[in-house]
């Protein structure tokens, strides 16, 4: 299943319907795309190169000073399970 996922993360995108699509992505997923290095949209060819895309410098600080960095994922799985 991950491998085919994995597959469909790398189809081609056509350049017409990737802004349309990345939003969409985007919105379901929370994706803050004002923290993109590079904020055209029709220069990610599919999912997977959307999903690696760097951030602007400074867009997620790290403290250095803490003991425990949180991962964004978990941050919203425990959102979502716990602070309803």
């Amino acid at each position: 299943m991950s491998r085919l996922w994995g597959k469909f993360n790398e189809i081609p995108i056509p350049v017409s319907l990737r802004p349309a699509a990345f939003k969409l992505y985007a919105t379901i997923f929370g994706c803050n795309l004002n923290e993109m290095k590079e904020p055209d949209l029709t220069t990610y060819p599919n999912l997977a190169s959307f999903f690696y895309r760097e951030l602007k410098e400074g867009a997620r600080v790290i403290d250095e000073s803490a003991e425990l960095v949180n991962d964004d994922f978990f941050y919203y799985i425990y959102t979502f399970f716990f602070e309803k």
